[in-house]
């Protein structure tokens, strides 16, 4: 992947990420949505592959990753109702995103374990970044900690007094998010060129 299509990647990963309310609850509903899609496209491409109707791969992959995006938002809806509608329109983001897409269609030369083990491996990382956002955003800017709770209600801890944030409820707002997240991938850009290099100069020993 060249430097231009990295930086497409990433945009598309913030597309999902940013426009969601920064409590960790739902940052892990929407980063779990993104792992199974990945995950089920990756086994989706392996058994067109196998069937060789390359023809309508796109058309299937599709048309699963909507349906399976359907189906997890009922199950959401089902179990908490108040999740589902505050994210909204943003569980169908992941299926049509250029991020997810690319991560599926890639590496078809690789067998199915390979396939899966690489893809679950850029999933995670990606997932990780994901909840290491959300995470932050619910705890510095809104001083509280979010997830699922007993008897279909949201759970939250307040760990800090609304008076207390001070500047760390910016990054509550959207703007916040769009800054926090520049800064987290910004500091993994640098590291994964310095992981290359070493990589690089073993290489040429």
């Amino acid at each position: 992947m060249n430097k231009n299509q990295y930086y497409i990647y990433i945009s598309a990963f913030l597309t999902i990420l940013i426009p969601t309310t920064g409590r960790f609850v739902y940052g892990f509903t929407l980063m779990l949505e993104l792992f199974i899609l990945m995950m089920v496209g990756t086994l989706l491409i392996s058994l067109i592959k196998k069937l060789k109707i390359q023809e309508i791969e796109s058309a299937l992959l599709l048309i699963t990753l909507i349906s399976t995006t359907i189906l997890y938002r009922q199950i959401i809806t089902m179990a908490y109702a108040e999740i589902s509608l505050v994210l909204g329109f943003l569980f169908y983001l992941p299926p049509i995103s250029v991020f997810v897409i690319n991560i599926i269609t890639s590496n078809k030369n690789k067998n199915l374990k390979e396939k899966c083990i690489t893809n679950a491996i850029t999933g995670g990382n990606a997932v990780f970044m994901g909840l290491l956002i959300f995470l932050i955003r619910d705890i510095a800017g809104y001083g509280t900690f979010t997830f699922f709770g007993k008897n279909h209600h949201i759970f939250e801890k307040v760990l800090f007094a609304p008076e207390k944030l001070g500047i760390f409820s910016f990054l509550a707002s959207t703007p916040g998010a769009l800054i926090l997240a520049g800064l987290l991938l910004f500091i993994q850009i640098f590291i994964d060129s310095k992981v290359q290099i070493v990589k690089n100069v073993e290489n040429q020993k």
